[in-house]
């Protein structure tokens, strides 16, 4: 998992030109990557991000309006599916169920910097990283690493995943 992101840092590092040309004013891009960094800082500019370019909706104001208005859609968790995700990875802009949030937390925060939904304050940045990630843009940047698009059917699944 950590050569498989280290790759996708390096062809990001290398597009973040590009893009930056092709990108009219007041612009932003999606999946965010800082530009020479892991891609874990949770509090990264989002000037300073790899993906689509898109318009931007406005960035949340407040934290429970923002999650009240999620979870109005639906949320699962992106590792096991759980309905009722009411924790979410920052670094990834994806909800996590309480179990796999626990994991996540153990991984470190340089891999998966995790809050809950409805105890954490947030900032507006980890807000606006929620808003422009999600749980479909991950998944659509892992369709890219067969071994990884599964979800584990199982404990012991996920257990082997989280041995990478």
């Amino acid at each position: 998992v950590e050569q498989a992101w280290r790759e996708a840092q390096d062809i990001v590092q290398r597009a973040l030109p590009l893009l930056r040309a092709c990108a009219p004013p007041r612009r932003i891009v999606a999946a965010q990557v800082p530009a020479g960094g892991s891609g874990s800082n949770p509090e990264a500019s989002l000037d300073e991000v790899d993906g689509s370019v898109h318009e931007a909706p406005p960035p949340p104001e407040d934290a429970s309006q923002f999650f009240a208005q999620e979870v109005a859609r639906g949320l699962t968790c992106i590792d096991c599916g759980l309905p009722d995700a009411d924790w979410a990875s920052v670094s990834y802009g994806t909800y996590l169920c309480v179990d796999c949030a626990g994991r996540h937390r153990g991984l470190g925060v340089h891999l998966s910097f995790v809050r809950s939904t409805t105890m954490d304050i947030w900032s507006k940045g980890q807000l606006r990283r929620m808003q422009l990630g999600g749980s479909n843009r991950f998944r659509e940047f892992l369709r890219s690493y067969p071994k990884l698009v599964e979800e584990p059917q199982t404990s012991a699944a996920l257990m082997h995943r989280s041995s990478f």
